[in-house]
This record gives C-alpha cells, structure tokens and sequence, in this order.
C-alpha cells in the first residue's frame, strides 16, 4: 500500500495544535511566547489557528521556548508556504 502524506492544511493544523498545546501546559501566553521567539502575537495565534506556518529557524526558537525537542512540535515535512513567517 502507498504511503499518503498528511495535506499541507492537516499539517499545519497539527502543528498549531501541539504548539497550543505545549505553550498551555508551559502557562505561557501567546504574547510571552511570541516575545521569546521575536514575532508578534498574531503570529503565534496564525500558527495555532493553522494560518501560516513558522520558518526552520523559527520552528527551532518556538521548540526551545516550549522546552521540548522541534520533532515533537513539527513531526512532518515543511508544506510550501505562501506568505511571511510574520
């Protein structure tokens, strides 16, 4: 059987979703995690709602901030993105 890759929408999902998640249990709020990471607060919120997708190196501050390896956060390859890492 062939393999099926997750779509670029389920990814990001899945991605906002273990960021939401990791950045709750850690009582952070978007603000304070978006200062750790330097980008503003509705960039935290357009990746958890799923919107835009951060960069590599951005992927690897948000994994540092959240306290947890980047494999947990973003398990699937970087689907193209249109727009701004914001």
């Amino acid at each position: 059987m062939a393999k099926t890759w997750p779509s670029d929408e389920d990814v990001r999902a899945s991605w906002g979703l273990r960021i939401r998640r990791r950045r709750r249990e850690l009582e952070l709020t978007q603000a304070e995690l978006g200062a750790q990471v330097g980008v503003v607060t509705t960039a935290v919120s357009a990746w958890e709602h799923g919107l835009s997708i951060p960069t590599p190196v951005r992927q690897a501050l948000i994994a540092r901030a959240l306290q947890c390896n980047p494999v947990e956060l973003f398990p699937h390859p970087v689907p193209e993105e249109d727009g701004p890492d914001a």
